[in-house]
């Protein structure tokens, strides 16, 4: 899966903070916040995103992802200090969280299970 990384203030984060999106989250994005007039179709939009560098695509190096009930959440890290305390942070309202840590391409293999 592809991400889309940016810290650039898009509506959807404040400026400073890392929002990352798959495609879908892209489009929706472009379907929600862009004007259609400069950028008739995603794809352009996408590509000047990307050729400017206001959207990388990146992978983050660790996930946490949190459960409870129905509800799964997945937040991104560069540092595994920041990704253990918001982990820490999230046990306290999830059922189970999980580390996870990126191998390749956006795949990532959990490596620490908090409970």
């Amino acid at each position: 899966m592809k991400l889309f990384v940016t810290y650039e203030d898009t509506g959807w984060n404040a400026q400073g903070e890392m929002l990352v999106l798959d495609e879908n989250g892209m489009k929706k994005l472009y379907k929600e916040t862009v004007d259609k007039e400069t950028y008739a179709f995603f794809d352009a939009w996408l590509w000047d995103m990307l050729r400017s560098g206001v959207f990388s695509q990146d992978y983050p190096t660790y996930r946490v992802d949190s459960f409870s009930g129905n509800h799964h959440i997945k937040k991104y890290f560069y540092y595994v200090e920041e990704a253990e305390e918001y982990a820490r942070e999230e046990i306290d309202k999830a059922k189970t969280v999980y580390l996870l840590e990126h191998v390749i391409d956006g795949k990532y293999d959990v490596i620490k299970m908090f409970e």
